[in-house]
């Protein structure tokens, strides 16, 4: 089976092709978000579940269309000052995501 490099994702979440095929029943490619976590969800009730998922939606939407404009410093407005994805911090994300804008 071929498979990337460790930690090789851009920052993309990345699985290997037979945990995409368990999952295939449950999403749609390019449609459905996966959200990862620390700790365990936290239900809420269904009343507050569309407001939370419109927050969430806004959220998400912003950072998308911050990295599609190239606006870096809207973009990393939407990450914690803390942030890390093991090879970067939010330094060196700025500058690499500045560096992609003006390719």
């Amino acid at each position: 089976m071929d498979s990337r490099p460790l930690l090789d994702s851009d920052g993309c979440v990345v699985v290997d092709n037979d945990t995409l095929v368990a999952l295939a029943a449950y999403i749609t490619t390019g449609q459905t978000h996966i959200i990862l976590a620390d700790s365990p969800l936290q239900w809420v009730p269904a009343s507050d579940a569309s407001e939370r998922g419109q927050s969430l939606a806004t959220a998400f939407n912003g950072w998308r269309e911050a990295w599609s404009a190239r606006n870096n410093p809207q973009y990393l407005s939407y990450y914690a000052d803390d942030f890390s994805d093991f090879s970067r911090n939010r330094l060196t994300t700025r500058v690499a995501s500045t560096t992609a804008s003006a390719g």
